[in-house]
């Protein structure tokens, strides 16, 4: 981390009078010829470029002119001050540390969640629409990724960068330009600012890939890692970048690799000082934070159409350097299974279904021997769909019979339903009786009663199921729980806290679960003390929740 200066120095501040700027300027002028004797003056150059104002021009005009006049000569200070805030502070880190945990809040509820709609219902959006919503509520509307956020803390690095369909521009500097989205491979980028302090993070999504592009997106990632292993206090940059680029090499993608593996990130967005390239001669320091990029462009693949399409692939996440080596601030999953989509074909589809029939046939019967005791503890836990090998989404079928395929849709759906609302009432009841009143004997034969009031879903957060899906309701069977995706997290409820669930189809297709809630009675009394109320008098309960689904399949999914 930095430390404190034990430099000492005088800070004269002269008042400048905007009617004797000439004045003031010449003041100024004598001041820097006369410190320290010396010739060289030094300048910001990257700020005497920028517009900055009329006192600023004024200023720029007459220092050129000046130092010209006196034979003095100039040099940029730029890298100096760069090397001075490139390690950043205690206070600096936490900062950034909250900047990128905004990011990736943000990336996830927001701009993820937009993409995936838009493959789950194949609409067309362009990208720029989508990155301007998501900038939209970065700026507008903060609060709806975390209320405690304000409008002055909160501010985009700059607007959400979204490309699918070659050519790409692995650069900072692109930009979403107006054609919709591509189902082939989407590259999203975008950056928090929070109380000044940048923060950045990009992944690269496929829909329907291939394994050439599976096999290139896993080298990606261990070209990130091994980034992410040399930057450690101590490594000089560019040695860090030659030794990826050997690694891409070695690996069959020296040509499609990109040598920029990044650069510094704090108030400013880019800090060319840190810049991660082959040329690089500074160290790596504790307490620095950098970008880091690991790019492969110019890529060919067949797509689903037999033809030739172009892609490529980027990642990039903000990490600050510790002691060991250098730690991820962002942490928006990256592995090849969370951005790899799949849109199945009917035929898929059909035998996708069957094999669910014919499971859940076998979970029902299974269920009733459970209920009749002749089978203990046998618990089925449903397939789960969503973060698995790749995610299945809506169909893309072609060529069949409208009238037809919507009849056999519906009559499908219709026994579907009627049967999942069979074996859920039947896994309910089948649940509850045995764990209300069950009586269970130890190995001494000791009895011991489970008592539904002191039923919990989960012991700890370690127990939960892992590859949970994202944003869906899951069904966990070993733990008698259900999984409510409630602003953006799954939260278990026990099925012993569960009334009902109906499905309803107005407009949109909607999901309603009531709870168990105590009820209130004319003089303000709990009228139903039931044991889960009564020994949790001071808790806050959720007595109903309602999902809104826009299309059919979404509903069933």
């Amino acid at each position: 981390m930095a430390k404190p200066s034990t430099l000492s120095f005088e800070v004269d501040f002269i008042v400048f009078s905007a009617d004797k700027s000439q004045e003031t300027f010449e003041s100024l002028g004598e001041m820097i010829k006369k410190s320290y004797g010396g010739k060289v003056v030094g300048f910001l150059q990257k700020e005497m470029k920028k517009e900055g104002g009329k006192l600023a021009e004024a200023w720029n005009n007459f220092f050129v002119a000046y130092v010209k006049k006196e034979g003095l000569q100039s040099a940029s200070i730029t890298d100096g001050l760069g090397g001075v805030f490139s390690v950043k502070e205690e206070s600096d880190i936490q900062i950034i540390r909250k900047s990128a945990a905004i990011t990736t809040s943000t990336y996830k509820k927001f701009l993820l969640n937009e993409i995936e709609i838009a493959i789950d219902e194949e609409k067309r959006v362009s990208h720029s629409k989508l990155a301007e919503k998501v900038e939209d509520i970065i700026m507008n509307t903060p609060e709806q990724i975390t209320k405690a956020l304000m409008d002055a803390d909160i501010d985009s690095c700059y607007t959400p960068i979204i490309q699918s369909g070659a050519p790409y521009n692995l650069k900072p500097s692109a930009q979403s330009d107006d054609k919709n989205l591509q189902f082939g491979t989407i590259i999203a980028s975008m950056g928090v600012r929070y109380k000044r302090f940048c923060s950045n993070v990009c992944r690269t999504f496929f829909v329907n890939p291939s394994a050439e592009q599976k096999k290139h997106y896993e080298i990606a990632l261990e070209l990130h890692q091994m980034a992410l292993d040399k930057l450690k206090p101590g490594a000089i940059l560019g040695d860090v970048v030659k030794e990826v680029e050997e690694g891409a090499k070695q690996r069959g993608v020296g040509q499609f690799f990109s040598a920029n593996l990044g650069f510094g990130i704090g108030i400013e967005f880019i800090e060319r000082f840190l810049s991660i390239v082959p040329a690089s001669t500074k160290e790596v320091k504790e307490g620095m934070v950098f970008n880091i990029d690991i790019g492969l462009a110019g890529m060919e693949t067949e797509n689903d159409k037999k033809k030739k399409e172009g892609y490529a692939i980027k990642i990039s996440d903000t990490v600050k350097i510790e002691e060991k080596g250098a730690v991820l601030l962002t942490t928006n999953p990256r592995d090849y299974k969370d951005i790899a989509y799949t849109l199945e074909d009917e035929e898929e589809i059909q035998e996708r279904e069957k094999q669910k029939r014919e499971k859940k046939v076998k979970q029902e019967q299974k269920m009733k021997e459970m209920a009749r005791g002749k089978e203990k503890d046998i618990y089925v836990e449903e397939e789960r769909g969503g973060w698995g090998e790749e995610r299945a989404y809506r169909t893309r079928g072609a060529g069949r019979k409208k009238g037809e395929d919507d009849e056999a849709k519906k009559s499908a759906e219709a026994k579907r339903e009627a049967h999942q609302k069979l074996l859920w009432e039947k896994m309910r009841e089948a649940a509850l009786a045995k764990l209300s009143s069950t009586k269970k004997k130890d190995r001494n034969e000791k009895e011991k009663e489970i008592k539904i009031e002191n039923l919990i879903s989960y012991n700890r957060p370690q127990d939960l199921p892992a590859d949970l899906p994202h944003n869906r309701i899951y069904v966990d069977f070993p733990s008698d729980s259900v999984l409510i995706p409630i602003y953006g997290d799954l939260i278990p409820f026990h099925i012993s806290n569960i009334k009902n669930a109906t499905s309803l189809q107005t407009e949109e297709f909607e999901l309603r679960i009531s709870f168990v809630a105590p009820s209130v009675g004319p003089g303000g009394g709990v009228t139903n003390q039931i044991p889960s109320v009564a020994n949790n008098p001071d808790c806050v309960f959720l007595r109903e929740v309602t999902f809104k689904m826009g299309t059919e399949k979404k509903f069933v999914s």
